[in-house]
Order: structure tokens, then C-alpha cells, then sequence
């Protein structure tokens, strides 16, 4: 005589946080001057994965290049000095923030700003545009855009900045 068995199995997944956002402020501003704050929220999981953790990253052109802005923790929200976005893409960097629950799921969420290079910060957005049109523009009119005030100022104070990171080199070794 043939008998039957069978069995039943019950199977929980583990679903990933949801619903966040970032907000970045400000949207707009140039690289080592200006100070952004990353601030995630209106993650929803369920009652038994809390507490959540976050990290925040950033990148400009790569999404696999990215920039660790904070470490996993539990913290919300974090200030940071970003990197100036490429000029191919208008100065955009993407920002992500990353949460994750207790046992492990993650989910993101991205919001664009826009970071300058730090010569618009220190001789306007007039600059920001003359160095643009200076990378199209015929070699006559780059030769003259070449004695701008604008060209030998950020050249200037790259000079500067070299000098400062080799003193500061010379100081730690």
C-alpha cells in the first residue's frame, strides 16, 4: 500500500528599507569652499529590521568610482566638502545615501547638486564660463583668453595650493 506524506515550508524575506530621501543643501556651490549637508529620511521598514544605519556616497561621473562622504552608522546626516562635477555634465555630482536594517537589506536613494570648480568661488561664475568656451573656442582665441586675468589667477593659486600640500608633505615625513 502507497502512502502519501507531504510538508509545508514557510519561507520569510527580509524586505529592504523603502520611501527615503535625500536632500542635499545647497543644491548649488563650488568645491573646498562651501560646505554641503547630506540629510536622509522618511525611510519605512518593518517594526523587527530596525534600526536602520545609512552611508553616504557621492560620485561625478562613475557610479562605480564613488566617494565615501560617511561610514555605516546610524546617523542621518552628515556635512561634507564635495568634489567639483565634470563640465561635460554641467558641473553635476550625484549624492546617494544608503540605507541599510538590521539584518542586512540596503536601498538608496540619489539627489544631483551642482559643484563648481573652486575658481568660480574665487573670481565669479563669469570665470566659470570663460574656461568653458576656452576649451572650444579657435587656438587664436585661445591665446587670447590665455593672458585673461582669469587663466593667470587660477594658475596662480594652484601654485599656492602645491606649495601648501608640500609643506605639508615635508611636515609629516
Amino acid at each position: 500500500a502507497a502512502t502519501a506524506s507531504f510538508a509545508t515550508v514557510t519561507i520569510t524575506m527580509n524586505k529592504a528599507p523603502y520611501g527615503g530621501v535625500l536632500d542635499v543643501t545647497p543644491s548649488s556651490g563650488v568645491t573646498i569652499s562651501d560646505v554641503f549637508l547630506l540629510y536622509t529620511y522618511r525611510w519605512a521598514d518593518d517594526a523587527d529590521d530596525y534600526p536602520l544605519s545609512y552611508l553616504f556616497t557621492y560620485y561625478t561621473v562613475n557610479e562605480q568610482l564613488q566617494s565615501v562622504v560617511k561610514s555605516l552608522d546610524r546617523v542621518p546626516h552628515r556635512e561634507a566638502i564635495l568634489s567639483q562635477g565634470a563640465l561635460a555634465l554641467d558641473y553635476t555630482v550625484t549624492c546617494v545615501a544608503t540605507a541599510e536594517d538590521a539584518y542586512g537589506a540596503v536601498a538608496e536613494t540619489h539627489t544631483e547638486v551642482t559643484v563648481l570648480p573652486l575658481f568660480a568661488g574665487l573670481f565669479g561664475r563669469s570665470a566659470t564660463a570663460s574656461i568653458a568656451q576656452y576649451s572650444s573656442d579657435t587656438a587664436a582665441e585661445r591665446r587670447r583668453l590665455a593672458d585673461s586675468e582669469y587663466v593667470n589667477a587660477v594658475f596662480d593659486y594652484t601654485d599656492a595650493i602645491v606649495g601648501l600640500m608640500s609643506v605639508a608633505s615635508e611636515n609629516n615625513d
